[in-house]
């Protein structure tokens, strides 16, 4: 007999982690954590031995109609504490949010401070993934191919004459927020304050990412999808089309689990960017994510597996295996897609 679950799923920019704002969350990131807080939500909520929670900033209550149940942030002073005593309360916490400001770490450490159980990385791994130069030079060390990342405040002669150009990001960015892209050093090093940001010399590829399920004993991923970015130099993520083509599927699965093993003993949802290259001798790494992607809305359409249900199991000691559909299906940054998805909403 299957024992009862709780499950708290914690979005921090739907879940009142922005309270402090005088006007509701807006934008790219509410948009696409309220697409993977629904998504999820729902597929645990399929589960009969599984109980789901969240949190919800009170202003975006009447827009986000979500299957669970759901306690309102209200006050700002508050909202940590009662953070707290829900992740102590359940069986595992599922924390969503971005790195930058250490908000993942601090959040995932919280939940472990309050006597919780994490179903994802340990703050060990997200401070390691959270800082692009850690990410590659721990990268580099285990062999793997990953644009040269460096400080922009820093040494930039073995970057000079790429003539491809460069990217220049937060060193703790995440959601393609303040990614620039310049043709020369000297326009790159007018970002400011320098010493926030990274740079990298311009790579040409296909952006792709792969989504893995992972515990201490396995490690599962599932198909790589190929990613929309904006052509307007802000390379903003407006979603995704999957499968690939079966061997560059199997070429970037292959990048992404030798990265995410690279970085320690991943858990949860781990996401991998990488590009590749046309011959596939040129394939690289680019960032690690160490929480649930974007890409979980379009994966779940391809699938009559619940992908929920397989994390858990995977974190459980368990096998988990995926029956891919036989289709091809497009879907946008909200988690709307091309192709009628099999599961709600």
């Amino acid at each position: 007999m299957l024992t009862r679950q709780r499950i708290f799923v914690y979005e921090f920019i739907t879940g009142g982690g922005l309270l402090q704002e005088p006007t509701a969350p807006q934008g790219s990131l509410r948009a696409e954590g309220a697409a993977m807080l629904a998504a999820v939500t729902h597929d645990l909520g399929q589960l009969p031995h599984v109980e789901v929670v969240t949190r919800l900033d009170h202003r975006l209550a009447r827009d986000l109609l979500l299957d669970c149940q759901i306690e309102l942030a209200t006050s700002p002073t508050t909202e940590h504490e009662e953070f707290c005593a829900t992740a102590a309360s359940a069986d595992w916490t599922l924390v969503i949010a971005p790195e930058f400001d250490s908000i993942l770490h601090d959040r995932a450490s919280a939940v472990l401070a309050a006597g919780g159980k994490l179903l994802g990385a340990q703050p060990e791994y997200i401070q390691r993934a959270s800082d692009k130069i850690d990410t590659a030079q721990a990268l580099l060390a285990a062999g793997i191919p990953t644009p040269l990342t460096l400080p922009l405040n820093g040494d930039l002669a073995p970057l000079a004459n790429n003539h491809h150009g460069y990217v220049v990001k937060p060193r703790d960015g995440a959601g393609s927020l303040q990614v620039s892209i310049h043709r020369t050093l000297a326009t790159a090093r007018e970002c400011n304050p320098p010493q926030r940001y990274c740079i990298q010399p311009w790579v040409p590829g296909v952006p792709c990412s792969v989504l893995l399920l992972c515990s201490p004993t396995a490690l599962v991923s599932l198909k790589a999808t190929e990613q929309h970015l904006a052509s307007d130099g802000t390379l903003a993520y407006l979603g995704g089309t999957l499968p690939l083509a079966v061997e560059r599927d199997h070429r970037a699965r292959q990048l992404a689990e030798n990265a995410a093993r690279a970085l320690g003993q991943p858990g949860g949802f781990i996401g991998v960017d990488l590009l590749l290259s046309a011959d596939g001798k040129q394939d690289m790494v680019i960032e690690v994510n160490p929480r649930l992607t974007t890409s979980y809305v379009g994966l779940r359409c391809l699938t009559e597996d619940n992908l929920a249900q397989q994390l858990l199991a995977v974190m459980n000691g368990e096998a988990a295996t995926v029956a891919w559909l036989d289709h091809q299906l497009r879907f946008d940054a909200c988690g709307h897609t091309t192709q009628a998805c099999r599961h709600a909403p």
